[in-house]
């Protein structure tokens, strides 16, 4: 008896799949916008030779073209899924096959939806483009067109400026900003979060703590001197002296994770720079714009870090950077590198810090403004830096730590790329080595 009953479901299951089927063909059957009305066919055509017969029929091409807007229907249903929709409201990314036709990522409102029945299958196609791209724009987060988001004191995002916000763009996702382990959709590429800026965070909080206990920020070794403040800029524990500059106008990309890396928008004074054990990367720009060697580690003995550091004046949208070290690893560094007003104009120099490895201080010799510090040394011996003008401090901020376990007996290479808005002459940086420590300005 119960063996009857499976089969009773089965059946009714069955039936109710085809009734769904045919009623979903009916209703494009009688929908204006369907494809079906386009066409003009009618009746069979029969063909005979011998015994081989052939007949087409004019229902097999409408059955054709229900199919075809069934599969519409069923896309744009799933993109809905995604978050990205079909409108015609202009508030969204416009789609250049379709004339009044939008990508948006909110759902609109009833009377402003597209009957995919009437749409190209080029316009959904560009949806499904849409629906793998992040939108810099506010209005695709339920926001006005062109709000400017603020990121206060405490991390929190909102729309109106406060005392202590720092004014903030929306930009892609990277590995390094999510937190770890977890995973996201970016334009099209799936990438997993390290938890970069948390350990960063922590560590700035870390530093923060040595400060205010009036400590050197350095407990290994007590030889810190420079302390930081809650944006990882160095300082000297008190409220007394004025920083040397806004370290978070440095912006980072990562290009880790393949061999090549498409700008996503235009660029000015970019520095890329790479590292890798074993050899160097060379980039090449598919714009033919110029691209300059600034520095280059010249050790040649492994497993030591290469690494070198390029500029390029501006890069534009689209440019394809390729011959990239293709890995996935944290400890290498793929980056580009912008800073918010500055101005180099192709004039960029780079330095080594000493010829000997037995100096381990720098005295700057000319006035120097958004700079890049390569050290051969571990994070936690962070560079002292001490000005000549005793009212003000150095900020420094970590761009990246590219240290490196190269064996099973914990042995390491170390290197910490950082960004100082500015330094004078005259201010004298220790706790490094500079051997194999550059600078770039």
């Amino acid at each position: 008896m119960k063996k009857l009953k499976n089969k009773k479901v089965v059946s009714v299951m069955l039936m109710l799949s085809m009734l769904f089927s045919v009623c979903m063909i009916a209703t494009a059957a009688d929908t204006p916008a369907a494809t079906r009305n386009s066409l003009r066919s009618q009746g069979a055509i029969r063909y005979q030779e011998g015994s081989e017969s052939v007949v087409i029929d004019s229902e097999d091409l409408y059955t054709l073209a229900d199919r075809l807007d069934l599969f519409k229907v069923r896309v744009t249903e799933q993109l809905g899924v995604i978050g990205t929709y079909l409108s015609n409201d202009a508030n969204g990314t416009p789609l250049t096959s379709e004339t009044g036709i939008y990508a948006v990522h909110q759902k609109p409102v009833s009377h402003s939806e597209t009957d995919p029945r009437t749409l190209s299958f080029e316009a959904i196609l560009e949806g499904i483009a849409a629906s793998q791209t992040i939108p810099t724009d506010s209005a695709a987060y339920g926001m006005g067109s062109g709000t400017t988001l603020y990121k206060s004191a405490d991390g929190k995002l909102s729309s109106g400026a406060q005392e202590g916000a720092e004014e903030i763009r929306i930009q892609a996702a990277t590995a390094e900003n999510l937190s770890a382990g977890t995973a996201a959709w970016v334009n099209g590429r799936l990438i997993l979060g390290t938890g970069g800026d948390n350990k960063a965070y922590h560590d700035l909080g870390y530093q923060k703590g040595s400060d205010d206990r009036g400590g050197n920020g350095n407990e290994d070794n007590g030889n810190g001197g420079n302390n930081n403040d809650d944006n990882g800029n160095g300082g000297n524990g008190d409220d007394g002296p004025v920083g040397s500059g806004d370290v978070n106008k440095a912006r980072v990309i990562n290009m880790n994770g393949a061999a090549s890396y498409v700008v996503q928008e235009d660029m000015t004074d970019v520095f890329l720079c790479f590292s890798r054990v074993g050899g160097y990367t060379t980039p090449v720009l598919s714009s033919g714009e110029s691209i300059k060697l600034v520095v280059k580690n010249t050790e040649t003995y492994t497993p030591w870090y290469q690494w070198s550091i390029y500029y390029a004046p501006k890069l534009t949208k689209g440019t394809v950077i390729s011959n990239l070290f293709e890995t996935k690893k944290d400890t290498v560094m793929n980056l580009l590198i912008t800073i918010e007003n500055s101005k180099k104009n192709d004039k960029v120099s780079g330095i080594r810090l000493s010829q000997s490895q037995s100096v381990t201080e720098y005295v700057v010799e000319e006035d120097m403004t958004n700079v890049l510090l390569y050290l051969t040394a571990p994070k936690n011996k962070m560079p002292d830096f001490t000005p000549m003008d005793d009212q003000e401090y150095v900020s420094f901020k970590l761009l990246k730590d590219v240290t490196h376990r190269y064996d099973d007996n914990g042995n390491c290479t170390y290197g910490c790329l950082y960004y100082i808005p500015k330094l004078k002459a005259g201010t004298r940086i220790s706790n490094i080595n500079p051997y194999r420590s550059y600078l770039v300005y």
